[in-house]
């Protein structure tokens, strides 16, 4: 028999589309002996085809007063609260599941746990769980609010929700609406008892935790059923929540026929959604079993108890109980050696015939190109021919395209591609590569063996040339420096080259220049250029002689043609690095540092000429140097002085003036001392190998002495080699003794990133867990009590992670 499974999507009936309602509610609250308290609670909702029936109790409070039934410190409002953690573990809580929420600091004896597996639909949750979150200080007395930041995972307490023997209301808050409430005392929520609560256990028997008929009072040790329904009927309604509606599943099991015969059956198993299941065939049929069946294909719909609905259709073939496997060898280039064999030929217990020599043999060999046919007969009697071919081996059909088979000088993007009508193919190449396309080809020859997988091979070679460099000769004339009188023409022009002057012009000859060089771009038949250039002399030469200024410097360094001929003034053009720069007199500043060579185009008595300058001139760049001070503003302590990183340039001094006297500095060790308050004006002066130099300057105000503490807003531990700004932690300018000492980082949501209660372990590396943390803001709070000056401090604030 063949077993087929089957999955398929299911759909929803117009009658069950709807809202689920998801909330949290109370189900029993027990005061126990002493603190031995609990809640239970119960996920309520209603399930539906397609959805994700769970609950997400992620942000949602359970409090006792918060002043939303009675008023006044105490009886109205009481201190502290408790949330269910930002934590995956509550994203989808299945409806149905019940949790108990209990003091493990005095477990309740009825209370098994604890329990964090929810595939029973059961939970049991001690208030010190990772799982809940704590805040100690709202609701207070004088707020009835609810905090945004200092929830505290994993350090809730009892405390904060304690229960009153006398006037208390305990409430499930969800985005600020009270969703299940149940009271007592002067209290006045959704469910009331008028007595106090003392020993106890008040519970919700049927399916409506928000009516009061539903509602029963017991004691506590004799009605206590933490965990579980407290009635049939409020273990029904519990149940009929359970159902976790998922994809319907079909699993058949088939019984085949032969092609001839109407013998074959199917069995259906179905799971997945919710039963009963009821199964409905288009033969009229509603059982999960039809049988006398025929080859053919068969509609079946399954329906569930919530009316999701899965429309499949089952093909019923005819029997063959073996899949017959056979290995075929092709015919090979030499030809008549093809070859079919029946694989694990003696594991088969039906009869074989080749209809080619009427032989049960498990191989035919020696075979030409063509179809042969094999017939099966099973144990049943059914039988089934096998067509098998056998392929001769293809002529190899290749197309071969090259781009670009005439390259420019130091050109390599040539392309070869060479396209078959098989893809059983390797290429071999001369040079070592593999395959059909070959692209950033220089010139050369290139040759490819093509072999497909019968081993016929293919060869074919392809020649890369360059194209050849044109020759042209110029014919010139000169230039009178007062009038446009130059000319430069191709001597035999190429009708196939294209020419481009730099003055614009496309001719083969132009005329009326200056004296000047002049560029020519030629574009060759193939497409390559090439570039000439050619000078138009002046008629006359130049009347003065030239030196030159210092040919190196540093940067801004000022380069000058000093003039044989004082009294005749010179205008002159430079030309910077082959690039004109400015128009100036004889001198040319330089900002930039680097190599540059320098020529000037003077003009003189009404002739202009070019000048070549034959020196190189070296600009070398100042150091870049600055720096601040930490902290700024302070009394008399050490000062850290931060440097911004140095250029790559070496340095050969640096110098610390403080009022203009020398100090002591090292950028190994950049601490400065002040022992008197005062202003202070810091200049740091650097030199380079080059002689170059660079100056930066700050103010540094020391206050009288008293203790106080500093704490920067930013930080950047990146590990860099400069190993600044790699800690964030406060700085006192008096060596304290603490009486008491915390400092704590969280993170938006109230994590606790960093949290130190030992003022010799206070620095924060930007780490949590021992990954670094995103960069953006963190929270910071520091409360001490420092000895010798009896100095109480309690401050927050905010600090910036920079990556």
């Amino acid at each position: 028999m063949l077993r087929v499974l089957v999955i398929v999507f299911f759909f929803l009936t117009s009658q069950i589309i709807g809202a689920q309602n998801a909330y949290l509610a109370i189900n029993e609250i027990s005061q126990g002996q002493g603190f031995e308290e609990y809640i239970e609670f119960v996920v309520v909702g209603t399930p539906l085809c397609g959805q994700n029936n769970c609950k997400d109790l992620r942000g949602i409070i359970v409090d006792d007063n918060n002043g939303n039934y009675a008023s006044g410190s105490g009886t109205g409002i009481a201190k502290g609260a408790i949330r269910f953690a930002n934590d995956a573990f509550w994203s989808c809580v299945p409806f149905g599941t019940i949790i108990v929420l209990y003091n493990d600091a005095e477990q309740n004896p009825a209370v098994s746990g604890p329990d964090f597996d929810a595939s029973d639909f059961t939970l049991s949750i001690p208030v010190s769980s990772s799982y809940l979150e704590g805040h100690q200080d709202l609701p207070s007395a004088s707020s009835s609010n609810y905090a945004s930041v200092g929830w505290m995972a994993g350090q809730a307490m009892w405390s904060f929700i304690g229960m009153s023997n006398s006037n208390d209301s305990f409430q499930v808050i969800e985005n600020g609406q009270v969703t299940s409430s149940v009271s007592w005392g002067n209290n006045s929520g959704q469910i009331n008892f008028v007595n106090g609560a003392s020993g106890a256990v008040f519970s919700q028997t049927s399916n409506d935790p928000s009516l009061s008929t539903s509602w029963q009072e017991g004691t506590v040790g004799n009605n206590e059923s933490a965990g579980s329904a407290n009635s049939q009927a409020n273990q029904d309604w519990i149940e009929q929540m359970k159902a976790q509606v998922g994809q319907i599943q079909v699993d058949l099991l088939i019984q085949p026929t032969c092609a001839n015969t109407c013998d074959g059956q199917i069995d259906v198993f179905a799971s997945g959604g919710a039963s009963p299941y009821v199964f409905s065939w288009q033969t009229g049929q509603n059982s999960d079993q039809i049988s006398g069946l025929c080859v053919g294909t068969y509609q079946l719909k399954v329906i569930d108890a919530l009316g999701c609905e899965l429309d499949t259709q089952i093909v019923l073939s005819a029997s063959f109980q073996q899949n017959i496997q056979m290995s075929v060898q092709d015919v090979s280039c030499q030809g008549g050696d093809g070859q079919i064999c029946i694989d694990n030929y003696a594991t088969y217990t039906g009869a074989f015939q080749w209809q080619l020599n009427q032989s049960n043999s498990s191989c035919l060999t020696g075979l030409s190109a063509g179809n042969y046919t094999l017939e099966y007969t099973d144990d049943q009697g059914c039988e089934q021919l096998y067509d098998i071919p056998v392929q001769a081996p293809q002529s190899m059909q290749i197309n071969s395209n090259v781009t670009g088979q005439t390259l420019c000088a130091n050109q390599c993007d040539a392309i070869i591609d060479m396209s078959a009508s098989s893809s059983n193919l390797t290429f071999q190449w001369s040079d070592g590569a593999q395959g059909s396309l070959r692209d950033q080809l220089c010139t050369g020859t290139y040759q490819v063996t093509v072999q497909d997988d019968m081993g016929c091979t293919y060869t074919e070679s392809f020649v890369i040339q360059q194209a050849p460099e044109p020759t042209i000769d110029f014919l010139k004339q000169g230039s009178d420096c007062n009038a446009a009188q130059g000319e430069i023409c191709i001597d035999q022009p190429n009708a196939l080259h294209q020419y481009q002057w730099n003055t614009g012009e496309t001719s083969a000859c132009i005329s009326a220049l200056n004296q000047g060089q002049y560029d020519l771009t030629l574009t060759d038949a193939y497409g390559c250029t090439h570039n000439f250039k050619q000078e138009v002399e002046l008629l006359g030469a130049p009347s003065q002689t030239f030196s030159y200024s210092s040919d190196q410097g540093c940067a801004p360094h000022t380069f000058q043609i000093i003039s044989s001929n004082p009294t005749n003034p010179l205008n002159v053009v430079w030309a910077l690095s082959n690039e004109m720069q400015e128009n100036a007199d004889a001198s040319i500043t330089i900002h930039t540092p680097g190599t540059y060579q320098l020529n000037g185009q003077i003009t003189e008595n009404g002739c202009i000429y070019n000048h070549q300058i034959q020196e190189i001139i070296q600009v070398s760049a100042s150091p870049s140097i600055d720096f601040f001070t930490q902290p700024q503003l302070t009394n008399p302590l050490d000062h850290e002085l931060i440097t911004s990183p140095l250029d790559d340039m070496q340095l050969s001094s640096a110098l610390l003036l403080i009022n203009g006297e020398p100090a002591d500095f090292s950028f190994q060790d950049p601490i400065v001392s002040f022992d008197e308050q005062g202003t202070y004006t810091l200049c740091l002066q650097t030199e380079n190998d080059q002689g170059c130099l660079s100056e930066s300057c700050d103010r540094v105000f020391v206050d009288k002495a008293k203790f106080q503490h500093y704490l920067p807003n930013a930080f950047s531990p990146n590990q860099d080699d400069f190993k600044y700004n790699e800690y964030f932690e406060p700085v006192f300018n008096i060596a304290p003794e603490f009486k008491r000492y915390s400092f704590v980082i969280l993170d938006r949501w109230g994590n606790r990133m960093f949290e130190s209660n030992d003022a010799n372990q206070t620095s924060w590396d930007g780490t949590y867990q021992g990954n670094q943390v995103a960069a953006g803001v963190y929270l910071w709070q520091l409360d001490y009590f420092e000895s010798q000056s009896k100095s109480a401090s309690s401050t927050s604030g905010k600090v910036l992670v920079i990556r």
